[in-house]
């Protein structure tokens, strides 16, 4: 997942063209990460929901750990990843944002078929991501690196 990211920034970076739209996608997809493991850590310890593989003794973990870390709602995997591409949306062309979208739904179906997260907490880190998305924008629209393009 992680190399996946690293690519996708890489491609979005190297077409951006100039240096302050580069340092803006920078920008936003710092803000963009950082914000959504924070609300998704914070949800995660007011929600404190058990994990699939911890309810269903005979689910099949595809090799997921039987005891993994931490509580179930939301996904912390979806939202940062929904976030980042959330996150570069505006910067984006159309194939960089096909590869986006596919990336984030198949982090989001992984969680689902490894048992670790319940449908709802792929939904709630999606809403998280998206949130964390819309942040970000605001603040390269509102307070822009070197002016408004």
């Amino acid at each position: 997942m992680i190399l996946l990211g690293v690519a996708l920034l890489g491609w979005v970076l190297l077409r951006a063209g100039y240096t302050s739209r580069r340092w803006e996608v920078l920008r936003a997809t710092t803000i963009a990460l950082v914000l959504a493991e924070l609300m998704a850590q914070v949800m995660k310890y007011l929600a404190s929901q058990s994990r699939p593989l911890a309810v269903i003794p005979a689910l099949d973990t595809h090799g997921y750990p039987r005891q993994p870390f931490g509580n179930a709602y939301p996904s912390a995997h979806t939202a940062v990843v929904v976030a980042v591409v959330s996150a570069l949306w505006p910067w984006l062309s159309w194939p960089q944002r096909a590869v986006g979208l596919t990336i984030a739904v198949l982090v989001a179906l992984n969680r689902l078929y490894i048992g670790a997260h319940w449908p709802i907490d792929v939904i709630g880190g999606a809403a998280i991501g998206l949130l964390a998305g819309a942040i970000a924008w605001l603040i390269a629209y509102r307070w822009p690196f070197f002016g408004r393009a």
